[in-house]
């Protein structure tokens, strides 16, 4: 650069490509997926970028090449790329978040890599990406929680923020009665002391007291047509302002009229009336008024309202095994209390912040001018002293018993760093306080969940903790939002699962889309929890992913999409399925979507409903499993299953197929498949005859293959050929065998099988009741 800055915008060239990838900010929190093929149609915000090379004249008919783009954090700098305003030009921004933080020269920003095989890529890339930066570890370096093995259940969308002790047995109970005993119980947001500031309705909800100088002759007469407005039906004025916002504002480009009027309004004589509305509806404007639970909150636990035992109660008499709880990074939402005598006395002090969200993410969410958290001040520790906080929360956390944490908002510490050396260095002391302490205090298992954490600012920033959200959440009153999750998790845990285990958000069992969601988290690779009302369950679809014992049959890797789906736009393109693959211990794992017919607009900056739902084709292959295949001769056994919205099992099919062959399916609007992918095994008898078989899995589960731990085949003492299995769970374990066996054990124990010969499936009922796992042998 010629000269020093907080802020630089790089011309990188011309992009020439055949497709790309991007994965960029929707909002302050989130990231979503954008296909493309022109240098104009990338995003502002994109944090990643995977591209498929346009093939070069005259070379060799190699397969096709891809490159990898990573905007880095160097120092404190932090990057992303967008569309240059030169036509066919890609730029890239660079910037500190503060006028004081300024260079000229700005090392190790961008990280660019080419190759054939585009997960190769990937796994490398972040691998040197993390070697050369030393503030972040690959996912593969890391110990996952185990509370991604077993089944949760989160109190958000049953309660909201008005958690209460009752509902939270009630909801524990119900889902054990139903033979999916919850194991992990995350107490989110809602149980904390948390409230508007003392005085807010003269201070905070006061007109500006110092509005931008060259605006000064209009807020004068603001404040005098404020006055007379305010002798107005209040509710007059509002429906007036309601109007105008949702027909002008809500879908107006970033640097519209309508935006620049609404931001001034709004930090001008709009204020105090939104701010009000905020505080009745909201709970972004309030602050940690003390460390320990609300009272509100420990009244309903128990006659001594005593948070610590009411913890040992769910372990001791309700069977949960790890209780984690909600806490934004900056301790609640506006942060911590300054006043508040709980938070002086352990010497926590506070200072207000101003938020000051930089021009790319106010350029694709212009709301966070008005935002609540914006539009007042969040007062947190200094940047040195954050950790204070998290010692003292953490450590009443774990006298209580409680296990984790869910670390929440943390995307809102990119706002705060404007006069503290910037985004990126603000950013990696409040994580990096937070990790060093949820290890002290809940030990080195990672007890946490990071969530609203996609700015790189967080991602580049995870030494230890391995599990972030990978997605927006799962909104179960929003029906245009259902289908773009899955587009959402699938595409950005390509990015974010080589940093974290990704994790898919939570859903409701009893729910139009459950059957989806359901399959999804089969395949995904992540933490099962649902936020299921108590009471409000559907059991058959959650006996497909829970077993009896409260575990899941997790997938080994994070789901992602397969290589013949990254270039497309499976939301609405109207011709294609969304699929992904994963690996279990002993096979591979495929699902398809049809999630056609909703998308994220960036114009209204919402999910909406296209109204085009075709039905779509789908071709499930061996190679689609990345791995799976190792030789061409290689041939499989498929054991595939179509859902509809509805849980109806539309068909159950087993196919066999070569490494080059495919399950050709059509899918209609949101109907989903799952398929398990079983290597056949060859033997021959000491007589000569030949015998096939392979291992499918659990047949009532949706990713049963995940039961299977162990296979081979034996050479018997009688001449004869066994297929030995370990297995965990218990049901029915589902094999293909071309000939029927002669006989059947379960740890020795000659058991009952069924063979059905026209398909050659073998079935056999186990129960490997309280133990780890059963060996299975069939000769």
């Amino acid at each position: 650069m010629a000269h020093a800055g907080s802020q630089h915008d790089l011309l990188l060239g011309a992009l020439h490509c055949e497709k790309f990838l991007a994965c960029s900010r929707q909002k302050l929190w989130w990231m979503h997926p954008t296909w493309g093929s022109l240098a104009a149609e990338v995003p502002e915000e994109t944090q990643f970028m995977l591209v498929k090379l346009a093939p070069a004249a005259g070379a060799s008919d190699e397969g096709p090449r891809y490159a990898l783009l990573l905007p880095l954090i160097s120092g404190p700098f932090r990057a992303c790329l967008k569309a240059s305003p030169l036509p066919g030009r890609l730029s890239l921004r660079i910037e500190t978040g503060d006028e004081a933080v300024r260079a000229a020269s700005i090392p190790s920003i961008l990280f660019v890599s080419v190759g054939t095989d585009p997960f190769t890529l990937l796994k490398e890339g972040f691998a040197a990406v993390s070697d050369r930066l030393k503030t972040f570890r690959v996912r593969e370096a890391k110990t996952l929680p185990p509370s991604i093995d077993q089944f949760g259940w989160c109190t958000w969308d049953a309660f909201y923020s008005s958690v209460n002790g009752p509902g939270i047995l009630e909801g524990v109970r119900t889902l054990s009665e139903g033979g999916v005993p919850p194991r992990t119980l995350i107490i989110d947001d809602g149980w904390q002391d948390a409230t508007l500031e003392d005085g807010m309705d003269q201070s905070v909800l006061a007109l500006s007291a110092s509005p931008p100088s060259f605006f000064s002759p209009v807020v004068l007469a603001a404040r005098t047509a404020a006055k007379i407005a305010l002798a107005w039906p209040v509710g007059v004025v509002m429906r007036l302002a309601q109007w105008y916002y949702e027909t002008k504002v809500q879908s107006a480009e970033h640097d519209s009229v309508h935006i620049t009027l609404w931001r001034f309004a709004a930090t001008t004589f709009f204020k105090a009336p939104l701010m009000s509305k905020f505080a009745d509806t909201m709970d972004y404007p309030r602050r940690l008024r003390s460390i320990e639970a609300a009272p509100r909150f420990l009244k309903t636990l128990n006659a001594e309202s005593d948070f610590g035992s009411f913890v040992t109660s769910l372990k001791k008499d309700h069977g949960i095994k790890l209780v984690y709880c909600w806490h934004a990074l900056t301790g609640y939402w506006s942060g911590v209390h300054p006043a508040s005598s709980s938070i002086t006395k352990r010497n926590l002090e506070t200072r207000s912040v101003r938020p000051s969200p930089m021009p790319g993410i106010l350029r694709v969410e212009p709301q966070l001018s008005w935002d609540p958290i914006t539009l007042r001040e969040v007062a947190i520790p200094e940047v040195e002293r954050v950790g204070e906080l998290y010692d003292n929360l953490y450590a009443y956390l774990r006298s209580c018993n409680v296990d984790g944490v869910k670390v929440d908002a943390q995307a809102a510490v990119t706002m705060l760093g404007s006069q503290s050396g910037g985004s990126a260095f603000t950013t990696s002391k409040f994580v990096r306080a937070m990790e060093r302490s949820v290890t002290e205090h809940f030990g080195p298992e990672n007890h946490c969940i990071n969530c609203m954490c996609h700015p790189t600012e967080c991602l580049y920033s995870y030494q230890d903790t391995a599990v972030a959200r990978a997605s927006d959440d799962f909104y179960p009153r929003d029906k245009a939002s259902h289908a773009t999750h899955l587009a959402n998790v699938a595409y950005n845990s390509l990015f974010i699962g080589e940093v974290v285990q990704p994790d898919w958000d939570m859903f409701q069992s009893k729910h139009p889309a459950a059957m989806l969601h359901a399959v999804a988290r089969a395949v995904g690779g992540c933490a099962l929890y649902v936020s299921d009302k108590p009471g409000v369950h559907d059991f058959s679809v959650l006996r497909r992913l829970v077993l009896p014992d409260g575990s899941v049959l997790r997938a080994c890797l994070p789901g992602r999409p397969t290589r013949d789906t990254l270039f497309l736009d499976v939301t609405s393109d109207a011709r294609s399925a969304l699929k992904i693959w994963n690996r279990n211990a002993c096979g591979g794992l495929l699902a398809a979507f049809n999630i056609q017919g909703s998308v994220w607009d960036k114009v209204t900056r919402q999910n909406r409903m296209s109204g085009v739902e075709p039905n779509v084709p789908a071709r499930l292959k061996p190679r689609d499993v990345e791995g799976l295949v190792r030789s061409p001769e290689d041939w499989f056994a498929v054991w595939a299953t179509q859902w509809s919205p509805a849980g109806d099992l539309i068909s159950s099919t087993l196919a066999i197929l070569s490494a080059d062959d495919a399950l050709e399916i059509t899918l209609r609007s949101k109907e989903s498949c799952i398929a398990s992918f079983a290597r056949i095994h060859e033997a021959r008898t000491r007589s000569g005859e030949q015998v096939k078989w392979a291992a499918l899995g659990l047949e009532e589960m949706l990713n049963g293959g995940g039961a299977i731990l162990a296979e081979a085949t034996a050479q018997l003492s009688d001449g004869s050929v066994g297929a030995k299995m370990r297995l965990r769970g218990q049901g029915t374990m589902l094999l293909y065998c071309d000939k029927r066996p002669m006989r059947v054990f379960i740890n020795g124990e000659k058991a009952t099988f069924s063979w059905e010969g026209g398909r050659s499936i073998l079935r056999v009922p186990y129960d490997c009741g309280t133990e780890a796992h059963c060996d299975l042998l069939v000769a």
